[in-house]
């Protein structure tokens, strides 16, 4: 049968597939538009798997904040042209909205949400046979704000978002301010967590290992080996620690000193609860590692 050029357009509006692609489904399906939507599906899903293995390294960073809950994720395509794609971008805002909103706390739980009435897998293949690239959700995270306080989201660029979750009196305008900083700080010194407490055990023992080793290679005293492994580990806990860091704006006081200061003007409690950085290509990055 004929298929006329208003049935393609139909069908290309409904999916955004390429017209000729459209056009063929259309004419295997005999005109038949639900059948056509059924064959550029089958043919998305193809294109996925063929495209599965293909390294993802691009992509966007998102953050969306709903009411007491942030969620930050990150998207992954293959080059850095289809991160500027505005479809791709809006696919990306529409995960971080719904990770925030629906409670999803995992790629895997994100993924069996349903987005524009499909799950988000789906609509992710949907993407990639439409676009032609690979694409995965590389991970989420979801933080809660306890208490009084300001969720502050700072992206810089599309390459690195930050969270922070800043207890205090929401109400005083400096409180918004801090948080700020804290995010800028976060950004830019990339620390593993808050306070001492929240390295791991094992990576502070791997320190003082490291340390030791060194020290006795150098041939130092063994009666001051153990002033200089104390000192590698606070040097450590120094670069890692984001209140132990040194501020990004007055590297002569640490961070905790200068929030010290802040929570006095403020004239209140001020805490630190939680924050979160993602870096574009993080996790692709500590794969290659683990593999080589």
């Amino acid at each position: 049968m004929s298929i006329t050029a208003t049935q393609v357009k139909d069908l290309r509006d409904r999916t955004g597939a390429p017209m000729m692609d459209c056009k063929k489904a259309l004419a295997e399906a005999n005109g038949d538009m639900e059948a056509a939507l059924d064959h550029l599906r089958k043919k998305g899903l193809a294109t996925a798997e063929k495209r599965k293995g293909r390294a993802t390294k691009e992509g966007l960073i998102r953050i969306a904040i709903e009411g007491r809950v942030a969620a930050i994720v990150e998207l992954n395509c293959e080059t850095d042209f289809v991160s500027r794609n505005e479809e791709f971008q809006a696919f990306a805002s529409s995960l971080a909205k719904l990770a925030a909103t629906g409670g999803a706390g995992s790629v895997e739980a994100l993924q069996s949400q349903t987005l524009n009435g499909k799950p988000v897998r789906e609509g992710l293949t949907d993407l990639i046979g439409k676009i032609g690239e690979n694409m995965q959700i590389s991970r989420l995270r979801r933080l809660t704000l306890e208490g009084d306080g300001v969720i502050e989201p700072y992206q810089h660029g599309e390459r690195v978002g930050v969270v922070v979750l800043l207890g205090g009196p929401a109400g005083h305008p400096k409180l918004r301010e801090t948080a700020h900083e804290l995010a800028l700080q976060i950004a830019f010194s990339n620390p593993l967590c808050i306070e001492r407490s929240g390295v791991p055990a094992e990576t502070v023992e791997r320190e003082r290992r490291i340390a030791r080793e060194r020290a006795q290679e150098q041939g130092k005293p063994a009666n001051i080996i153990d002033k200089i492994v104390e000192g590698q580990v606070n040097k450590f806990f120094g670069e890692f620690v984001l209140l132990e860091q040194p501020y990004v704006r007055d590297d002569k006081m640490t961070v905790k000193k200068w929030l010290d200061g802040e929570a006095k003007a403020i004239g209140g409690a001020v805490a630190l609860q939680d924050f979160a950085r993602f870096e574009l290509g993080e996790m692709a990055k500590d794969q290659d590692e683990a593999e080589g």
